[in-house]
């Protein structure tokens, strides 16, 4: 696999193309894993794709009042779903794949273990993904928010349904961040997390425990994702 990008880098590839032919191998490879056709790594995992320019935007969050903002713009679901992706830093994958028997009310934390992303549901992006999060201030309207649900019930939904988080984005959170005026490119679920990371870097957290909190594999991704003043 590692020649083939060596290759297709070679050839004069554009890095874009690279990238979405990594993507598309990497899912067939994960199939295969999970029909058991296949028992080693994902050969896609680490797989360097080549150097070639690359647009890069700028690293940038929202401030609180304009999440809050936001939020009050919101209904159902979603003011907590965003206040939690803000207050625990975890990715809208795994905010979809929390059931309610993932929160620990007498502990105070919730347990990261699966991601559902549009529908896919399986292990957290990486190893390092499974990890536990202090739900923190958000503890007593979680409480509320999943009484009488049980303990198999998605934590989150929205109208009744699974997030899918691309429609959520597009048709509704994106209308209500251009109505308050707050919207601004790559302004995505991401930048809820970005935002905590943020705001951890800020308090005194190092890096190693930004990495941990994010359950990123590498610290180098967690640097990307740090806002400072």
């Amino acid at each position: 696999v590692q020649q083939l990008f060596h290759t297709l880098t070679a050839a004069g590839i554009a890095k874009t193309t690279r990238n979405t032919i990594r993507g598309i191998l990497s899912a067939l490879f994960k199939c295969a894993k999970k029909w058991r056709y296949m028992e080693t790594p994902n050969p896609t995992q680490d797989i360097d794709i080549g150097g070639g320019p690359r647009r890069v935007r700028p690293c940038k969050v929202p401030t609180l009042e304009a999440v809050q903002q936001l939020m009050g713009a919101c209904e159902g679901d979603v003011p907590l779903l965003i206040e939690s992706l803000y207050t625990t830093g975890m990715r809208i994958s795994e905010a979809a794949g929390l059931i309610v028997s993932d929160l620990n009310f007498g502990q105070g934390f919730m347990s990261i273990s699966r991601r559902n992303c549009r529908g896919d549901i399986g292990n957290t992006k990486s190893d390092a993904g499974t990890r536990d999060l202090a739900m923190g201030s958000i503890l007593e309207a979680l409480f509320t928010h999943v009484s009488g649900k049980s303990l198999t019930d998605p934590v989150f939904t929205y109208q009744g349904q699974p997030i899918v988080d691309n429609t959520i984005l597009a048709n509704y959170l994106t209308p209500r961040m251009k109505r308050l005026g707050i919207k601004f490119p790559g302004f995505g679920w991401h930048t809820f997390r970005r935002l905590h990371l943020s705001l951890m870097n800020r308090g005194g957290l190092t890096l190693f425990d930004l990495r941990r909190q994010a359950g990123h594999a590498d610290v180098r991704t967690t640097q990307r994702y740090i806002v400072d003043d």
